[in-house]
């Protein structure tokens, strides 16, 4: 199964959207800032705060939401976390974009995070992204960086949260297969109780769960054959939620079927036409997630005098 057919993107984006599960992936990944919040303040914000731009700007951040501070002022911010599927150098330039563009249409700080799921440097921590003339910097950007793939699964399936453990089986894995089983087990088995308890979004809990098992080395077919002690109605949701997941996962293919030969089109329309297709520019393409995107930059090709110019 390809991360193309699956949709990580939005999965990952309805995994960690809600008000609980940004606040669970605060206090997991950067528990300094999550001190400094009201996290119960937490409030998803919605596509309205893109209103003001350009119709040829299609480009939406992954996940905006706003949150108190701690103090007496009770001063409000934006938490903006993007998800990044494929290494890519313009990645750094869209962080700083979402920054300028989030900041100016709500005048509030912003505090942005990189979701990547590749594995990169630093594994947890910052990372700036600067633009420069010269010696000079132009303008800059520090952003708070988690790479799943870089960090050590077994840390963060003994976490205390929720989604730490369930993440954990996206992480770098160990070789013991016995080891790799056990965390899967254990990402299922926090899913299960987590809904059973009310403390996750079923829409939440059916994302997580795609991802869980589309991390699977082997799939789980009967609650028998998994480690976990299964209540009755727990047996009866994995079938609820599986059911759920392969819907997901058809429309999503078609989805993403079209959207892939539309990116197949314009880097066949772009080496015809000028030669080569740029590395910049093949990135560019990747990047791009729906078929509106692919269109409009398929229609500006006949205006321009080099690939590059669709970058602009």
């Amino acid at each position: 199964m390809t991360a193309e057919k699956v949709g990580y993107d939005s999965l990952y984006k309805r995994a960690l959207g809600t008000a609980r599960q940004l606040a669970q992936f605060l206090q997991t990944f950067d528990p300094q800032t999550a001190e400094a919040l009201r996290l119960n303040t937490i409030e998803p914000r919605g596509t309205e705060l893109f209103d003001v731009l350009p119709a040829w700007y299609r480009r939406i951040a992954d996940i905006v939401a706003q949150v108190e501070e701690r103090g007496a002022t009770r001063k409000l911010l934006l938490l903006h976390v993007e998800v990044q599927r494929a290494r890519q150098q313009i990645f750094g330039q869209r962080m700083l974009d979402y920054y300028t563009l989030l900041r100016r249409s709500t005048g509030l700080p912003v505090v942005p995070y990189a979701v990547l799921l590749y594995a990169d440097t630093p594994a947890v921590g910052c990372t700036t992204y600067e633009e420069r003339f010269r010696e000079r910097t132009v303008a800059a950007l520090t952003y708070f960086q988690v790479s799943l793939p870089a960090l050590d699964a077994r840390t963060y399936a003994a976490s205390e949260h929720a989604l730490a453990r369930v993440l954990a089986g996206m992480m770098g894995l160990p070789e013991p297969d016995e080891e790799r089983q056990g965390i899967y087990r254990a990402a299922v088995a926090t899913i299960l109780g987590a809904l059973g308890a009310g403390e996750m979004e079923e829409d939440a809990a059916a994302a997580l769960w795609s991802l869980v098992h589309t991390a699977l080395p082997y799939r789980i077919e009967r609650p028998e054959d998994v480690g976990v002690e299964w209540k009755e109605e727990d047996a009866t949701m994995v079938q609820q939620l599986d059911q759920k997941w392969l819907e997901d996962i058809k429309a999503q293919g078609r989805l993403e079927g079209a959207i892939w030969a539309k990116r197949t089109w314009l880097r066949e329309d772009i080496v015809k036409r000028f030669g080569a297709l740029p590395p910049e520019v093949a990135a560019y393409i990747d990047s791009l997630e729906s078929e509106d995107q692919l269109d409009a930059v398929k229609r500006r090709l006949d205006a321009v005098s080099s690939p590059d110019e669709l970058l602009d």
